[in-house]
């Protein structure tokens, strides 16, 4: 067992960097640092991007098979990335 523990710690160690990698990216293309014509399409594309963040909560809290998969627009006030 304390393999597995081991080998789950990595794993999670992994996707833990994978994700700060990633919010690093997309906060510099959306904060125009590098790229000011995304920074744009970001603005612009803005809402359809927490309504897609929104239905991808709702699936999986559905696949997950929670009783309440309803989300509200009010659970993502103050959702920074």
């Amino acid at each position: 067992m304390e393999g597995n523990a081991k080998i789950i710690k990595l794993i999670a160690q992994d996707e833990a960097l994978h994700l700060t990698g990633t919010q690093h990216m997309i906060n510099l293309l959306r904060n125009g640092q590098n790229d000011f014509p995304f920074m744009q399409i970001a603005e612009e594309y803005k809402q359809d991007c927490f309504d897609l963040f929104k239905q991808a909560a709702e699936i999986s809290s559905y696949l997950v098979g929670q009783i309440e998969n309803e989300v509200k627009t009010d659970d993502f006030n103050g959702f920074e990335l």
